[in-house]
C-alpha cells in the first residue's frame, strides 16, 4: 500500500472540512439503518 505523506496544513484543513461532515453522513446513515432494521423487524413479526 502507498500513503502519500501529507503536511500538517493539509491534514488539519481535511479535518477540519470532512470531520463535520462525515459525522453528520455518518450519524444520520447510522439513524436510517437502525430505523430501517426495526421496520424490517416489524414487518418480519
Amino acid at each position: 500500500m502507498i500513503y502519500r505523506k501529507l503536511s500538517l496544513v493539509e491534514l488539519k484543513d481535511y479535518e477540519f472540512v470532512v470531520s463535520p461532515v462525515a459525522k453528520e453522513i455518518l450519524s444520520q446513515r447510522f439513524i436510517e439503518i437502525l430505523s430501517g432494521l426495526s421496520v424490517a423487524r416489524d414487518n418480519y413479526l
